[in-house]
This record gives C-alpha cells, structure tokens and sequence, in this order.
C-alpha cells in the first residue's frame, strides 16, 4: 500500500483547561500589571494619571489597604477649572455647568503620591463603580472641598448608591467646617482658606508656572494639611464632635435627597394653573366693579389714586395709612388690611395678590423646576447662620400647608373652592409618604433650658394634649376646659413673643390691640413665667462676655453687634443671640435623627426637611416597621445627645406626631405606637 495512502490516526491536541482559579489570578496579574503602569507613568512625570478600566478592579483593592491615611478628592470642571480653583463663578447654591472628572490623591499606602483622574465616560458601570465606592469609603480620612456636589457626581454618573453608604462614607467636607467656624462669614474660596491657615507652600511666582494639572494635584496634596489645620481649629473651639458626627454624615443624607428628588402629579399643576388663572380674571373683574372703573390691580399708582383721591377710604374711615419712603399713602397689605371695612376693594386686592404670589410660586415656579416626573430641591447646608436647613429650587420648606381659598367677592373662605400648594407632591407607585413632626420642638426647648417651672409644669399637665391651651389656664388661673380657642391663640402669641424678644409695637400687631395693651400682657405672662426671662438675660449675658452663644451640642454664633452702643442694633443682636440658643439647638436634634434613621434605614429615602418636620417615601408593605423605626430613634435622642458630646439629657420629653398618605396634602395622623 503506497505510503500516500496510509490513513492516520485522527487525533486532535489540545492545552489543558485552565482552572478558574488559574484563570482569575491570571487576571489579577495583568490587572495588577495595569496598575504598575499607572504608577510607573505617574512617578515619570505625569501630574494625573487617567485611570483606565483594566487597572479598576487593582485599583480598588489598593485604596483598602489600611496604610492609607488621606485620600482627597475633588472635581475637575468642563471649563478646566476644579471645585478648588473654579473658572466659573458660582451662584449659591447653583452647581456649576458640567464635571469632566473626579480627581483623587492618595496619601499613604502603595498609592502614595498618585493623584488619579476617574472619568465615567467609556468606561463600564461595574469598573467606575468599584473605584468610586473605595475612594468614598476605605481607609484613612476621605476629605474634599464641597462634598454636596462631589456627591451628587458620584450619586448621577459614577453608579454608586446612598444606601449603600450612610454608614460608611464620612467625607469630610472643609467647607463646612470653615462655615462651623464662622457661620456668618460669607462662603470662601479654597486659596483663601489656605492663605489664612499658613498652609500655602508655594509662591505665587511658582503657581503662576504650573500647569493646571500640576497645579490641581498639588492643591490636592494641600488640602490633606488644611484638613490637619481645620480639625485642629474646630477642636479648640469645642466644634469638632459636631463636625464629624452630626454634619458630616449629614452632607451624604443631603445629597442623597437631592439626587433622589419628589414625585410630581404634573396633571395637578397644570389644573391648579388653570383654576388660578379663571379665579383671577374673577377677582379682576369683581374689583373693577367695586371701583366703578376699569384699572389695573398690578398697578399701585392706579390704586393709590382710587383709593385715597376717589373713594377717600382712609379719610371716610378715620384710618391712618403708613407712607412708603417716598412720603407715599401706601398700597400695602398692611395698608389695605386697616381699609376692609370701608369698602369691598381693599378685600379684593389683597386676595388677588395672593393669588398671584401662590400661582407665580407654588404652581408656575414648581412646574418650571420638574424635570423627568419630580423635582430635585437643593438641600443647602452652610446657608443658615442657625444651622438650619434650607431648601431652594423649588423651596419646599415654604409650600404652605394650608389650602388657599378661592373667592370672587373678598369675603370669608370657602374650602370647598380652594387650592392646596401640597397636593401636586405625591409618592412613586408601590409607596407611602410618611411625616414625623416635633410636637411644639422650640417650646420644649426652651422650657429645657429655661427650667421654667411654670412652662415645664403646662408640658407635664398636658403630655399629649394641648400645652398653649395649659399655658393659659395656668396663667389666667381658669380650667384647662374653660379656656377658648382665643384665649389659646393670645397665650400661644405671647409664649413666642416672650421666646424670641418681640418688641411691644410688633406685639401689638400681632394681638391686634394698643402697644401699651401688649406691654401690659407681655409683663402679666413673665410674671407667671419668671425663668422664661431670666434665661433671656443670661443668654443676653454671656453673649456680652463670650462674644458668642452655643446651642446644645456646641454650635456657635459670634454676635458682635450685641455691644453697639446703637439701641437698635443692639436690641436686635440680644434677640439674635436668644433665637441662636432655641432654633440652633432645634437643627442639632433634627439632624441628628435624620443621620439616625438614615444609617438605621438605609433604603428608605428622605425626601425632604421641613425643619421640625421630615418626610420620607416607604415602601407600602414597610410603613408600620418603619414607622416603629423612627419613633425608636426619637426616642434614642438622649443617646444621641451624649454621643455627640452633650451631657445633659433633656428635661421635657419631645413627642412626634406621624401622619402618611400618598399625597403631601392629604395625610392622615397615625396613632400612637402603643393605640395602633
């Protein structure tokens, strides 16, 4: 048989199969590999190393390595600025236009030294996630320069979540700690933070020769000793505990309700703008016919002239209108208010500016802001002196809870035709919203730091009934069931007059009656209440000494004008100083149970601070469990307290009171834990 023949034997040869373990150490060493070049390219001259998707999962892994003790981070903008030298100016508030990147440099570790630039764009969802989570949550400090908009980036492009973080991420924000400092100080930039400190390195000469990337990773490296600075500043002035526990976890609650937004029903703007608009041709009409004459309403020139020329309605009523600064009859609502029963017009007026404010804020100014189904408020941490909260864009914090009556002839208010500014803010499908509000917070308060007894004594008589109501009777000396709705209102007036240093004529608006009247009620309500007034004074007091005031955990204020020798100014930083003590020791206890629930539910959103209120979005199956939660972690509030740094526990219980539904304007109170 020739040899061409022959027929071989049909075999195949193959490589053995690699295991799995072989194959994913096999990946480590190539990715391991990645990262040698990407430390190999940063220590030949590159300023920023570009991360790249193969050296991630490395990468990751080498920011848990607990040699690491600082990893500052910061954004670079679109314009070539950073959040540490914006291009751009920024209105309060307001994020600047665009993020190309985030920008990380690490002190300490294998990683020392690099500074590494993470840009969501081209890379997979998995391998910028990984890296973003270790850079917000390994070991050593995690320090930034405005962490709500480094947080948001992270939250909307980077794939990380917030419920994945309340109990890990701690950034701390330098910014915040400078606004702790001096929370009246307008905000400052980053090199001028640097520049008082001491901790600017450079000269302005040797500045000006970097490159921006040269010049971003070395205020990086800066930023970890202005971290050291800082800490140092806010532990000398007994600030550090409130920093780091309470308003540094409380920048992730922040943006995470930022990021997370409100539901809109935007069929129910959209209706309330119509019935508005119908109401106000109404009310137009109506006031041209109790003119007589066709005007505009916008226009006080042409309601000077009607009211004061035509129909001479200050003069016929005897009433004396206040005057504007051009020597001016005013126009006012207070102007029109002592005008109502002289004549239909001033009624009339006064609701269609209303109207016009409710249509212009609460319906067209919400519609304007919604974008894909809900709004997203900012939540503004550093904005007020007092600690307190702010909302804006839209501000929800200011959508009255009352309905808005709609009526033709300026007469009394017909709830069945009226509009409710909350009604449009409901809960994504499958959700309850859910409200927990302090009961009478400030009031309680004040009774822990006055020790009044008299007030103390209406808070224990009344536990969960009606402490305005208590107050009275044990003022006038009558039965709690004896006392009137208005005998309740004057006590409750009086009670917030004598709390935040109302002056007698501001009283006197107030209670509707004569400045000496209200002197004479002010005096008779002290005199029941003596520590009421003696707190004031020793607020009053130890401002003079301290220069500053202090809420519970510690917070403070500087009121220098508390030694003018102007009375006005100075009556005027003694009632600052008091409403610091009352409405900044009220934001601690808010925030700390906001930063307590958050970490205690993670994957429950918070959807917006109403002050003394809070409200969340639950899921349908999870509101009693939930709710039992929040009640749990109020009550924690003396633990919380102490952690925080503050000794004393309260002296007055503070009760909540929680009502759900899925609609903001339509909730219905739940009862009691123990009654449910």
């Amino acid at each position: 048989m020739p040899t061409s023949a022959r027929r071989r034997p049909n075999t195949v040869t193959s490589r053995p199969r690699e295991s799995p373990d072989r194959q994913r150490a096999r990946t480590a060493t190539r990715h391991e590999g990645e990262l040698t070049a990407l430390l190999l390219a940063v220590s030949s001259g590159s300023a920023i190393a570009s991360l790249t998707a193969e050296c991630a999962e490395p990468l990751a892994r080498a920011l848990q390595e607990p040699t690491i003790t600082c990893v500052c981070l910061c954004l670079e903008h679109d314009d070539g600025g950073s959040q540490l030298r914006p291009v751009t100016e920024r209105r309060s508030g307001a994020l600047l236009p665009g993020h190309a990147a985030l920008v990380a440099a690490v002190v300490g570790g294998r990683l020392d030294g690099v500074t590494i630039r993470l840009r969501p764009d081209g890379m997979s969802t998995g391998a910028v996630s990984a890296v973003a989570a270790a850079l917000l949550a390994g070991a050593g400090r995690r320090v930034c320069w405005g962490a709500r908009e480094l947080l948001l980036f992270m939250l909307r492009r980077c794939g990380v979540r917030a419920a994945d973080g309340f109990r890990c991420w701690r950034l701390r924000d330098l910014t915040i700690a400078d606004w702790l400092l001096e929370p009246d100080r307008p905000s400052r930039q980053f090199c001028q933070v640097l520049s008082e400190l001491g901790a600017q390195s450079g000269t302005a000469a040797r500045d000006a020769a970097l490159s921006r990337q040269e010049q971003l990773a070395a205020d990086l490296r800066q930023l970890a000793q202005l971290d050291t600075a800082m800490a140092q500043r806010l532990r000398t002035a007994g600030l550090l505990a409130l920093f780091e526990l309470v308003e540094t976890p409380l920048a992730t609650v922040l943006a995470a309700m930022e990021a997370h937004g409100v539901q809109v029903d935007v069929a129910r703007l959209h209706a309330a703008a119509a019935a508005c608009q119908r109401q106000l041709r109404c009310l137009e009409a109506a006031a041209q016919r109790a003119a007589g004459t066709v005007f505009s309403l916008s226009s006080s020139a042409q309601l000077r002239r009607l009211l004061y020329d035509e129909l001479r309605l200050d003069a016929r009523s005897g009433v004396s209108v206040p005057l504007t600064e051009r020597g001016l009859k005013s126009t006012s609502e207070q102007a029109l208010q002592r005008l109502l029963a002289a004549h239909p017009l001033p009624g009339l007026v006064i609701q269609h500016r209303r109207l016009l404010k409710f249509k212009s804020t609460y319906v067209e100014g919400v519609l304007a802001q919604v974008r894909g189904g809900g709004v997203f408020p900012q939540w503004l941490q550093t904005a007020a002196a007092t600690g307190r909260v702010q909302a804006a864009a839209p501000n929800l914090q200011s959508v009255p809870k009352r309905p808005l009556a709609l009526t033709t002839d300026g007469g009394d208010n017909d709830d069945r035709n009226a509009v409710l500014a909350r009604s449009p803010f409901v809960a994504r499908s499958g959700h309850t919203l859910l409200s927990m509000d302090f009961c009478q917070m400030e009031l309680r308060l004040l009774a822990h730091l006055s020790r009044d007894a008299c007030l103390m004594a209406a808070i224990r008589d009344a536990p969960s009934g009606d402490i305005f109501r208590q107050l009275a009777a044990l003022w006038t000396g009558e039965p709690a069931d004896a006392i009137d709705d208005a005998q309740r209102e004057r006590t409750k007036r009086l009670v917030y007059a004598a709390m935040y240093g109302a002056g007698r004529h501001r009283l006197a608006e107030v209670l509707q009656c004569e400045p000496q009247q209200a002197q004479r009620a002010l005096d008779s309500f002290l005199a029941q209440c003596p520590a009421i007034g003696a707190f004031s004074s020793q607020v009053v007091a130890e401002c003079r000494r301290a220069g500053l005031v202090s809420s519970l955990l510690g917070r403070r204020r500087r009121v220098a004008a508390i030694m003018s020798s102007q009375h006005l100014a100075r009556s005027q930083a003694e009632r600052q100083a008091v409403n610091f003590v009352i409405q900044g020791s009220a934001a601690d206890l808010c925030k700390l149970v906001m930063v307590a629930v958050a970490e205690a539910a993670p994957d429950v959103p918070l959807l917006a601070q109403l002050h003394d209120e809070l409200l969340w979005e639950v899921p349908q199956g999870r509101l009693g469990e939930f709710r039992a939660l929040v009640e749990r972690q109020v009550g924690r509030l003396d633990a919380l307290l102490v952690a925080a740094g503050h000794r004393q526990p309260l002296l007055v219980p503070l009760p909540v009171s929680i009502a759900a539904g899925v609609c903001w304007a339509h909730m219905e109170p739940l009862p009691p834990a123990d009654r449910a």
